[in-house]
């Protein structure tokens, strides 16, 4: 986004870190992730130091030397340690959803053997009342 002095702004988000390891993938480089509260941590030591200076390849080859002002940047506080635990099903949520699940289909499956017997009875029924 550019700003009204044509200054690029960039906007992320961010959230937090996955405990979960991946499996082992052969040729992966797998890298711990860091907390939020760390990396807000390390942006804001960052900020303080002063101005960014860093070079950018641009398309044609070239190198731009590109410069963040420290005056335009702003401190983040870090984020609140809201730790809600695993929030999902557990097991015995999903034992009870199979018993159900299997109770309601063995149910549909004999109310339909039932229905349709019980058709063929009737559909008898009248040959036999006119004989």
């Amino acid at each position: 986004d550019s700003g009204p002095d044509n200054s690029l702004r960039v906007f992320f988000s961010l959230d937090e870190k996955v405990d979960v390891k991946p499996s082992t993938v052969p040729k992966y480089n797998f890298t711990a992730e860091a907390s939020s509260s760390e990396l807000l941590q390390k942006l804001n030591e960052t900020i303080s130091k002063g101005d960014w200076k860093f070079s950018v390849a641009s398309a044609e080859g070239k190198t731009e030397d590109w410069t963040v002002a420290a005056h335009s940047l702003n401190r983040y506080a870090p984020s609140s340690s809201s730790n809600t635990g695993y929030v999902g099903y557990t097991g015995g949520a999903m034992f009870v959803l199979g018993l159900f699940s299997l109770v309601l289909g063995v149910a549909i499956g004999a109310g339909g053997v039932f229905f349709v017997t019980k058709r063929q009875r009737i559909s008898t029924l009248a040959y036999q009342v006119f004989e």
